[in-house]
């Protein structure tokens, strides 16, 4: 699994789970940022910059000592730019990959075991080639 599969199962998950979507949790921060700063700011933060600025910050720690854990978080704050650019919830590619895996395996199980070889609509052995699947 790499770093951008680990940051998106804890941002979809608990992550997200514990401290609710990015655009509350980060519109939080930004305004508790905005209040400390208000005297050096012209303009609000934003949740857009939370992302980015927690974004930097991670990978300034990781510059200054490798971790996994840094790129981790890192991925997990440019996922949660995503989100806030696209107001949904992005599913990574590899989410895709893993489900047509799945599928690819459940059929090798199926051919191994005898099971759900005759089609649905047809009743011959697969494959039929038969348009009512």
């Amino acid at each position: 699994m790499t770093h951008a599969d680990t940051a998106a199962d804890l941002v979809l998950g608990d992550r997200n789970a514990d401290y609710g979507s990015p655009e509350a949790d980060f519109a939080g921060i930004a305004l508790m940022w905005s209040g400390l700063l208000n005297t050096k700011l012209h303009e609000r933060i934003t949740a857009t910059d939370v992302a980015l600025m927690m974004t930097a910050l991670k990978l300034r720690r990781h510059a200054f000592k490798p971790k996994d854990d840094n790129l981790v978080d890192a991925h997990g704050y440019l996922f949660c730019l995503e989100w806030l650019a696209s107001k949904q919830a992005p599913r990574p590619r590899a989410n895709d990959l893993r489900d047509a895996l799945d599928a690819a395996n459940s059929t090798i199980e199926d051919v191994a075991t005898g099971a759900k070889l005759d089609c649905g609509g047809c009743g011959k052995n697969k494959p039929c080639m038969c348009d009512h699947e």
